[in-house]
């Protein structure tokens, strides 16, 4: 499917607010309504829209506190990793990367302590460096 400049700003609007209504994008990307929900249409078809989703505010959650903690991995330690990550409400998302440290995790927790346990609890499973987040910039 052919991503055009108008597709990629429909995209953008509604990763911005997916329940933004076809009648603001329409007015937002010079289409008619119809012409843009065509548009929406045939992404979600090409499954280039997979689906539509919730951004929480996690500071009115409780979780204030957000971390990223690159892990390098002791041997055959990885299966047990992502076993306990699952497991961790705390963690948001888990990725598997290229490089000396094996595993991406993003993290949210309430306070440092609960971070702090969450990464005493990782040396069982290999060497965790930790980077606490100060703002978000983009």
């Amino acid at each position: 499917m052919n991503i055009d400049e108008l597709n990629w700003k429909i995209l953008e609007l509604l990763q911005q607010n997916a329940r933004v209504a076809v009648s603001e994008i329409s007015k937002e990307v010079g289409l008619s309504a119809p012409a843009v929900a065509e548009r929406i249409r045939r992404m979600e078809e090409a499954g280039i829209i997979r689906s539509y989703g919730v951004v929480l505010d996690y500071e009115q959650l409780g979780y204030a506190l957000q971390a990223f903690v690159t892990i390098r991995i002791y041997a055959n330690q990885s299966q047990r990793l992502v076993h306990f990550l699952k497991q961790q409400e705390e963690v948001q998302v888990c990725y598997a990367v290229t490089g000396r440290e094996g595993y991406y995790i993003e993290l949210r927790s309430a306070s440092l302590q609960e971070l702090e346990h969450i990464i005493a609890k990782l040396t069982e499973f290999g060497e965790p460096n930790t980077s606490i987040v100060l703002s978000k910039v983009i």
